[in-house]
């Protein structure tokens, strides 16, 4: 017969070889498997570690910069529409050319002479020398001017600086071309407008008759250089952006010139050429734009003889100082 441990199983079994387990049982009968649990888990595998405290900023500091987006061009909001430009300018140009059939041109022949327009200015005069003119396309080069503008008798070139306080007129001028700088009129009614003291400062060292170019350096005119950097200027069509040192020139009569014409700043020159030749005589054949190094704007205006080419106004024979009304955003508008 055979015998059996306490636990049940035949004799034979690996419990039942043990020295300490004999028929009736294992000697500690409390714990029938003799293994405690530890023992088992023990034997398992470790378990893996907790995974590292990872915090959001040591993910987004790894990332690159996202790129920007292709092909943008911030440009400043428009003040008025492409439109009112056109319409400006348009009437600008009618009333320059004397074309029949238009409402009362209301620019008079200027009157102002230097000596006038330093009384009433009141603003001491500044002489300068050896100023370098922002010019990346070589304009001034290309027409026979230096760009460093000095006074110089032997090229009877002059650079003046009125400074008034908040009136300003810094240019530079020599025979055949008046540059601007910089211009500030915010007191219409106080201070000469600028095309008229533009005038005078020319005419006191030359013929106005000789006038062929104004140059505008480094425009920040809201007015204007929104005009300027615009799509319709510089956009898809031509494959250009803003601001851009490539010249763009348009003749008389386009659609891009009566708008650039009806700018603050186009207006201070058709101002001038109004009031220094009789209807008629003179016109503004082409202007030209651009931008300089630092992307301020640059505008170029060509003026020449119409026909013969009445001379200039008899001023010897005016006493009238010109007046603008508000109806054709007169100079004093957006600081002119």
């Amino acid at each position: 017969m055979s015998r059996r441990c306490s636990l049940g199983c035949l004799l034979g079994c690996h419990r039942c070889r043990s020295p300490d387990h004999d028929a009736e049982g294992p000697q500690n009968a409390g714990n029938p498997e003799g293994i405690e649990l530890q023992d088992v888990v023990v034997d398992q595998p470790p378990a893996p570690p907790p995974p590292p405290n990872i915090e959001l900023q040591d993910i987004v500091v790894d990332q690159p910069p996202a790129p920007p987006p292709p092909n943008i061009v911030i440009r400043p909001r428009f003040l008025r529409p492409w439109e009112s430009y056109q319409a400006d300018g348009s009437q600008l140009r009618r009333w320059i050319s004397n074309e029949a059939n238009q409402p009362p041109c209301p620019i008079n022949p200027s009157a102002l002479s230097f000596a006038e327009a330093v009384g009433r200015l009141r603003a001491p005069i500044e002489r300068r020398e050896g100023v370098d003119v922002d010019d990346p396309t070589g304009q001034l080069r290309e027409f026979g001017y230096s760009d460093r503008l000095t006074n110089s008798q032997e090229s009877n070139s002059r650079w003046i600086h009125f400074n008034g306080g908040t009136f300003i007129w810094d240019g530079y001028i020599a025979q055949g071309m008046i540059s601007l700088t910089a211009i500030s009129r915010p007191g219409k009614n106080i201070h000469p407008p600028v095309s008229q003291l533009s005038q005078a400062i020319y005419q006191r060292d030359f013929n106005i008759d000789t006038l062929r170019h104004v140059f505008v350096w480094d425009i920040t005119n809201i007015d204007t250089i929104q005009l300027i950097s615009s799509e319709q200027l510089y956009g898809v069509h031509n494959g250009l952006q803003w601001p851009s040192i490539q010249r763009l020139t348009y003749d008389h009569g386009t659609a891009e010139y009566d708008a650039l014409l009806g700018t603050r700043i186009g207006k201070v020159v058709a101002y001038l050429v109004l009031g220094a030749w009789p209807r008629g005589t003179r016109r503004i054949s082409q202007i030209t734009t651009c931008a300089n190094t630092v992307g301020a704007g640059i505008l170029r205006f060509d003026i020449e003889a119409v026909g013969r080419g009445a001379p200039a106004y008899d001023t010897r024979r005016m006493s009238q100082i010109t007046t603008h009304p508000d109806s054709l955003a007169p100079e004093g508008q957006f600081g002119f």
